[in-house]
């Protein structure tokens, strides 16, 4: 019997060769986007992009940024690596150790791994084997799956959420969806306003529009507003990145929610991302105790909890 051919990697230098990389697994977050890693190395940081491959089928890939202060490296794998849905255990600990051994403590890098997984005892035990300790638990995100179709989404949410959803579809409310421009501005200007008042951070406005035009092609990039007349009353920022898009930020005004606007521009998006063939709407973390409002929001509709297996040093 002929062996397995063995695992091994390359670092990946082209944008293109990434891409499709990335297109060969089911979900990948926008921490592994290409443009993403650009933006990182105009900050200052190095960027390090890895795919692993057997017998020429890409099993998985990792983008990692290094930060460097004076002789020490910080390190971080952040929802990476990323693997191809049918990949072994076996191979996701080859992989995590790959990485483990690229960055050692003696040398002073020192990691922080993240990988694109769920709860999982094995893979946990295996990186305690290789000295690497969880030092947070996973987070919980809300993923709209779009394999499911917009007919079995829209049945998939609440009652409640539904209900809103076709009083915002039945109100005077219009929806445009541009890709840069004016509009995109009035949405970073009004997330900038309210992160002051409701004292909240998130990726800084200013460095996400940087990153955009940049690095990313108008064509993942979605900024979904919700128009009474000629004002805009509500809005959501959309970036895509391989089979999957992110839900980066969301503003609205009394206006916008007296008219449900955010439901409606939520399901514009499913339909507009589904028609545009990705898999997964990534609407960013939840939790239950800090803000139960917003998650019960999101999984209302039609969103699953995808919890992350951590993060491990």
């Amino acid at each position: 019997m002929a062996k397995a051919a063995p695992l091994s990697f390359n670092l990946c230098t082209d944008a293109a060769q990434w891409q499709a990389a990335l297109c060969a697994m089911d979900y990948t977050a926008l921490q592994q986007d290409w443009g993403y890693g650009e933006f990182m190395e105009q900050i200052g940081r190095r960027t390090v992009r890895l795919i692993w491959q057997n017998d020429h089928k890409i099993l998985a890939a990792a983008q990692i940024i290094t930060r460097r202060i004076g002789p020490i490296e910080l390190v971080f794998a952040l929802r990476s690596p990323v693997f191809v849905p049918d990949i072994s255990d076996a191979d996701k600990i080859k992989i995590l150790s790959d990485i483990s051994c690229r960055y050692p403590r003696r040398k002073l890098k020192f990691l922080i791994l993240m990988p694109e997984l769920g709860p999982n005892k094995i893979i946990h035990r295996a990186l305690n084997k290789i000295f690497r300790q969880r030092i947070m638990t996973g987070n919980l995100n809300a993923v709209i799956n779009l394999k499911h179709g917009v007919e079995n989404l829209r049945a998939a949410q609440s009652a409640a959420w539904r209900n809103r959803l076709v009083k915002a579809e039945q109100s005077k409310l219009t929806v445009k969806i541009v890709r840069q421009g004016p509009l995109m501005e009035w949405l970073l200007q009004q997330e900038t306003a309210q992160e002051e008042l409701r004292g909240y951070q998130a990726l800084p406005p200013a460095l996400v529009r940087e990153m955009i035009r940049l690095h990313w092609h108008p064509q993942d990039v979605w900024v979904a507003v919700a128009m009474l007349g000629k004002d805009p009353v509500a809005g959501q920022l959309w970036l895509r990145h391989g089979n999957s898009a992110t839900y980066m930020y969301g503003v609205n005004t009394p206006a916008g929610r007296q008219e449900n606007a955010h439901n409606l521009l939520i399901w514009k998006m499913i339909e507009n991302l589904s028609a545009a063939g990705l898999y997964y709407a990534d609407m960013g973390p939840i939790d239950a105790e800090t803000n139960a409002g917003l998650t019960r929001f999101k999984l209302e509709s039609g969103a699953d909890p995808c919890e992350l297996l951590g993060s491990y040093h």
